[in-house]
């Protein structure tokens, strides 16, 4: 899972505002906020959305020394524009509390 200072670091590199990217892995800018401020709201789901749309713009994130490093790949802007994500909202499948004999595949 991404932290805040990563993602404020592959910001930074792709001179990024909060609401660039907001715009880019479709999440409100507030969800931004919070996640680089390690707020309540830090959720693998919201790492996972961020971590796609930095690394399409052509951030990376390379691990080592027990640390992960944000390096930007020149090669992804010489391809264009980055793909946009899809805005199609996520199939969570059927929350536990809602599961039943009926609907249990």
């Amino acid at each position: 899972m991404l932290t805040g200072e990563q993602v404020r670091a592959a910001r930074a590199l792709l001179s990024w505002s909060e609401d660039r990217l907001a715009d880019e892995a479709h999440i409100s800018t507030e969800a931004i906020r919070q996640f680089e401020n390690g707020g309540t709201t830090t959720r693998l789901a919201t790492s996972d959305v961020l971590r796609r749309a930095l690394e399409s713009a052509g951030a990376e994130f390379i691990a080592e020394n027990g640390s992960v490093c944000v390096h930007y790949r020149r090669d992804a802007a010489e391809e264009g524009p980055p793909p946009r994500l899809s805005r199609e909202p996520i199939d969570e499948g059927i929350p536990p509390q809602e599961l039943t004999a009926e609907n249990d595949d």
